[in-house]
């Protein structure tokens, strides 16, 4: 397990014959041969007949990264049982893709509306403790008149924000609408965008950015108001999602809000999210 990360202990009294004794009512003394501080675990725990010999301890967290034991000890005959395991470093630094096309929009005709998929998903799970930064990548975004191009994501809990809208072809801004594939990262590191062309493709990093208000993203998107970043507002990915549990659905809302051009984003796209271990 992770250090700082939750878990259950389960103890189970041995009979005779090493099998489950259904009837042990004794008082466990619980001990760990982690030090720190930080360490949480169970109180003395006295057996009732309703454990039936088996109960689970919830909530046990170790922080010293290596190998570690537990000790369960019977107050009254000093009989104990010690298990080993393995404390691993918390991870703080995980990337989620959903590799499916997005096309935008969704119709075929040089349409107003949706992308399709409307939205399109990347379910996290197993990350540790809570968001800290998240980053957006649009992999191979293309489109004829990128300011028409619309983004919203919204995390598992229903948090929402526009990452990208209304961007037109002022090189001052992110992007200059050509034939070229954009790897558009978004991210509140980056002070100025930077560019890296390799050829047909070109690796953008620059923060968040809607240069228009009033966007609405039909549903089954959340209804506004969303967070919004400069010029249009403040929001940063970290003030919106910071502190957020990063597991569960997160959706990326795309919208073509003139019909005059087609696009796509060819390869989808990966979320990063940075956390703060517990």
């Amino acid at each position: 397990m992770a250090a700082g990360t939750p878990f259950t202990v389960t103890v189970t009294a041995a009979g005779p014959t090493n099998t489950s004794d259904d009837l042990y009512a004794g008082t466990v003394h619980v001990t760990t041969s982690d030090t720190d501080p930080g360490v949480v675990k169970p109180g003395d725990y006295a057996f009732t007949s309703g454990d039936n010999g088996s109960h689970a301890f919830g909530g046990v967290i170790l922080k010293t990264v290596g190998t570690q034991t537990i000790t369960v000890t019977d107050t009254a005959s000093g009989i104990s049982g010690t298990v080993t395991l393995t404390v691993q470093a918390c991870q703080t630094h995980y990337s989620f893709s959903n590799a499916m096309k997005i096309a935008i929009p969704g119709a075929v005709a040089a349409t107003a509306g949706p992308a399709k998929p409307y939205p399109s998903v990347i379910n996290v799970s197993g990350v540790t403790g809570t968001v800290a930064r998240v980053a957006v990548t649009l992999r191979g975004l293309a489109h004829k008149r990128l300011e028409d191009v619309d983004v919203l994501l919204v995390s598992p809990d229903g948090r929402s924000m526009i990452i990208l809208s209304d961007v037109g072809s002022n090189p001052n801004r992110i992007i200059i609408p050509t034939t070229y594939f954009y790897y558009v990262t978004l991210t509140d590191r980056p002070t100025l965008p930077s560019w890296v062309n390799l050829g047909y493709k070109v690796m953008v990093s620059a923060k968040p950015i809607n240069i228009g208000s009033g966007d609405v993203f039909p549903p089954p998107a959340p209804s506004p108001p969303y967070a919004s970043p400069a010029p249009v507002g403040t929001a940063t990915f970290g003030s919106v999602f910071g502190g957020s549990s990063p597991n569960g659905a997160w959706k990326l809302y795309v919208v073509d809000d003139t019909a005059a051009a087609t696009g796509g984003i060819a390869q989808g796209w990966t979320l990063t999210i940075d956390t703060v271990c517990p």
